[in-house]
């Protein structure tokens, strides 16, 4: 049997949700539309080594959703302890 992938869909103005629209070194152009449109949240060479642009807002997304996860567990706890 075939998997059907479940593409949630949201707006880049979300706080759940980042996009990174990528471009060929040196034709940043290809993404400006989409950056000023609001469609989404950052824009990066196509870069995928370690230290470059990319691989840096990809960790700093990871991390952001890490602590926000965090936090939400902290909530729940509290609330749980004092209902």
């Amino acid at each position: 049997a075939m998997l059907k992938a479940s593409v949630r869909r949201c707006s880049p103005s979300a706080s759940t949700c980042r996009s990174i629209a990528v471009y060929p070194e040196g034709q940043e152009d290809k993404v400006d539309k989409l950056y000023y449109d609001g469609r989404v949240n950052y824009v990066a060479p196509a870069n995928y080594q370690r230290g470059k642009e990319l691989d840096s807002i990809m960790r700093l997304i990871i991390e952001g959703v890490a602590i926000n996860e965090s936090l939400k567990k902290k909530g729940k706890a509290y609330k749980e302890n004092n209902d």
